[in-house]
């Protein structure tokens, strides 16, 4: 049904909208900065809403630091958002009651953030790093251990938040004249369903990864119990990781000389430099908003506004990263596309948030059909305003954690017998030439947002 907008509440309309919209994010400007490689002015814009109990504002103050070369500051800003999102996961039922209220009176973006599995298991893969380059190994076994476990714990986790969805849809309904229709039997319908496969034609064009498992954590934490010389659990990560990269030389290497070393009980003699890079722009969301193909009869609802997040892809800043010693030249493999870590998650939530968004079209329709009731001009006004309302205020969740990567790779470069120069091109629209110790082993990590922008490089040796 098509509904003209009378003058006299177009300025409602407004009014409405402004209200909603409050205060602008900051995360845009944050963004900004970091792409172009700004790190420290990052830290800046973000720092205030990190102060807070803001999961998400902490977590972009934390790998900006990183960035910065401020290590234990870094720690320490992942450790508060950590404890947020452990905090959060202990009052889950609490949370998911509030996401399910403010989707259906607004939207859930007014609820507070609290984070994805796989930002966390990245949490505690960049919290190992940093204790790796403040010369603290042992710190940085723990957080490598902890990412692998919450990667293990993950198939359990999401199958339970389903199930509190599909009990909770139970009781979201509307009354209508043909009776009681309810969140999980809309969300279900033929109408649905299809307004779903054409709005995600694409569901099934991303691959995922078996099990909710992040191919560069398992492969990173693997290569460092490498170094570090425990063999045999190298040797059990490290044979998960090629099964995952197959095709990836540094991978299949690695886990050849764990095996190696497992039979010799001997260190490798030869010398490398693993090369980590995070490459481009990590996958984002936008909101998808169309009217929700209600099966329901009523002719008392002028609006049925329903809003979906939708993933976006990433964006790679360049092809790969070239490596390079006096003796030979590499070039980074992909490890981890993160479109796919997050489609993953994504994949296996989306029931979840489509009985929530439709349980708030619901909500919202049951509130245009109770002011058409009141009768008269009175309530065609009332219901005239609800479905100003529920159009102005139905909106996707599209918060994410926008720091990481398109994609993480990484490359293995021997640098025994050179003069240890090792090169990285292109970078920022050039080269950078770190000097080695050619003696001993390495770990260079490399961060390049956009082609042009500021790359941030950083290593550490290994005896």
């Amino acid at each position: 049904m098509n509904v003209a907008i009378a003058p006299k509440f177009k300025l409602l309309f407004v009014f409405l909208a402004l209200c909603i919209a409050g205060c602008a994010s900051q995360t845009e400007e944050y963004k900004k900065m970091l792409d172009i490689g700004h790190a420290d002015k990052a830290a800046e814009i973000v720092e205030d809403g990190a102060s807070s109990d803001d999961i998400l504002e902490t977590l972009h103050y934390a790998y900006a630091l990183r960035c910065g070369g401020r290590y234990t500051e870094s720690t320490q800003a992942f450790d508060r958002a950590e404890t947020l999102f452990k905090t959060a996961q202990e009052y889950q039922t609490l949370h998911e009651a509030s996401k399910a209220l403010s989707s259906a009176f607004i939207n859930e973006t007014i609820t507070a953030y609290t984070g994805n599995l796989y930002e966390f298991t990245l949490v505690n893969t960049y919290k190992g790093m940093n204790f790796l380059l403040e010369g603290r190994p042992d710190f940085a076994r723990v957080e490598f251990n902890r990412a692998l476990d919450r990667q293990r714990r993950a198939k359990e986790y999401f199958n339970e938040e389903l199930q509190n969805e599909l009990a909770k849809s139970k009781d979201a309904d509307l009354h209508t004249r043909d009776g009681d229709v309810t969140a999980l039997e809309t969300a279900s319908s033929p109408g649905m369903q299809s307004a779903v496969q054409r709005y995600y034609s694409n569901m099934d064009a991303f691959a995922v990864f078996a099990d909710y498992t992040n191919p560069f954590v398992t492969y990173f934490s693997g290569a460092f119990f490498l170094l570090e010389g425990d063999y045999k659990k190298a040797v059990d990560i490290l044979k998960e990781a090629a099964a995952m990269c197959p095709a990836h030389s540094a991978v299949q290497a690695d886990f050849s000389d764990a095996q190696a070393a497992v039979r010799k009980g001997i260190k490798q003699p030869r010398k490398f430099a693993w090369v980590f890079f995070e490459n481009g722009i990590g996958p984002g969301l936008e909101s998808l908003e169309f009217t929700i193909p209600l099966f329901i009869a009523t002719d008392k609802a002028l609006a049925a506004p329903i809003a979906l997040p939708r993933p976006t892809q990433g964006t790679l800043a360049v092809p790969n990263l070239h490596v390079a010693t006096e003796r030979e030249n590499a070039v980074t493999e992909p490890l981890a596309d993160m479109t796919q870590v997050a489609y993953t998650e994504f994949k296996s939530r989306f029931s979840a948030i489509v009985l929530r968004a439709v349980a708030g079209t619901l909500t919202k329709v049951g509130m245009q059909v109770a002011s058409a009731e009141i009768g008269g001009d009175a309530g065609n006004i009332a219901q005239l305003v609800s479905a100003l309302y529920s159009i102005l205020v139905t909106k996707a969740d599209t918060r994410y954690w926008v720091s990481t990567p398109a994609r993480f790779e990484a490359a293995r470069i021997r640098i025994d017998n050179t003069d240890g120069k090792l090169k990285l091109f292109p970078l920022g629209n050039g080269s950078q030439t770190l000097e080695l110790d050619p003696t001993k082993n390495h770990m260079v990590f490399v961060q390049l947002r956009t082609a042009a922008a500021q790359p941030y490089v950083d290593h550490v040796a290994f005896d």
